[in-house]
């Protein structure tokens, strides 16, 4: 915490009370020790001038103007500051579970709610992608969708953490090609390799619907404007389906209709359209009637 209090660098403590207790005794003294200093500066006058007879050895003016850090006097920026997070799901308790020290130079907070959108928006804007607002809107829409049309199976997950482990293995096009066409299509090959894998055989079909339709139509059915204009419903080779597929190969090529009804400035269309498309045994898991 010495570097951190010299910088002025805020420290995050993740899962704060899974640290023995003896660390995270000795961070509360030092952090005690940094805030004191602080408040102590500001307290003090600062247009208290040393007299020019009397000079101040190097030991007095450390002790005035540092923080004695371990028997260390540091010099201690006045922004630095302390943070503690806590997974235990208890609103309000995250701090209980923390020492009785530490824990009052702490104030508890707890987020009861949480909108996804900015949190996914940053995530892509720091991986490099361009329009990530709207990248982060289809990649959201498209995991309810899936909370929604795929079977509940215990082992799925669509939220954030799933988002996160995602993002991770993927990286924005170069500057050239960085168009929402090209970034769509990296996110949608992100999805099938990452997600796959997890399908049930049953979810498969439709998981490979929903990934076409929401990362490979060129973004007209995610209401986003295509650069080239052309109308063609874009899939990949490997996902192309078979002939012999019967009731899966009907799938992509009715998504290519449900675009010209979906818009950006209806958010409630693009969902209709796509489980409208979906096979008619998964219609009924997200309340559509026959």
């Amino acid at each position: 915490i010495s570097g951190v209090a010299h910088m002025g660098a805020w420290l995050l403590l993740r899962n704060a009370e899974t640290l023995p207790t003896s660390i995270l005794s000795h961070l509360a003294q030092l952090y005690s020790a940094v805030l004191n200093f602080v408040k102590s500066k500001k307290g003090s006058k600062s247009n208290t001038n040393t007299p020019k007879s009397r000079t101040k050895s190097k030991q007095d003016w450390d002790a005035e103007n540092k923080a004695l850090l371990d028997g260390v006097y540091i010099s201690v920026h006045s922004r630095t500051l302390l943070l503690a997070s806590s997974t235990s799901g208890v609103a309000a308790t995250s701090a209980r579970s923390l020492p009785d020290t530490l824990a009052l130079l702490l104030r508890p907070m707890t987020m009861h709610s949480f909108q996804p959108l900015p949190v996914v928006t940053g995530w892509l804007f720091s991986k490099g992608f361009p329009d990530s607002e709207k990248l982060a809107s289809v990649l959201i829409r498209f995991m309810e969708l899936c909370e929604n049309a795929l079977t509940n199976c215990a082992h799925y997950e669509w939220g954030l953490r799933t988002v996160k482990r995602l993002l991770q293995l993927v990286r924005a096009p170069p500057e050239g090609k960085a168009t929402t066409e090209e970034c769509l299509k990296v996110l949608g090959r992100a999805c099938r390799l990452s997600l796959s894998t997890r399908l049930v055989g049953d979810d498969e079909e439709t998981f490979r619907a929903l990934v076409n339709v929401a990362f490979f139509s060129q973004g007209k059915a995610n209401g986003l404007e295509s650069g080239s204009g052309e109308t063609g419903d874009e899939v990949d080779e490997e996902d192309a389906p078979d002939a012999q597929s019967g009731e899966a190969a009907e799938v992509p090529a009715a998504l290519a209709d449900s675009r010209a009804h979906a818009a950006a400035d209806k958010p409630n269309g693009h969902r209709g359209a796509l489980i409208s498309q979906l096979p008619a045994r998964r219609r009924m898991s997200v309340g559509m009637q026959e």
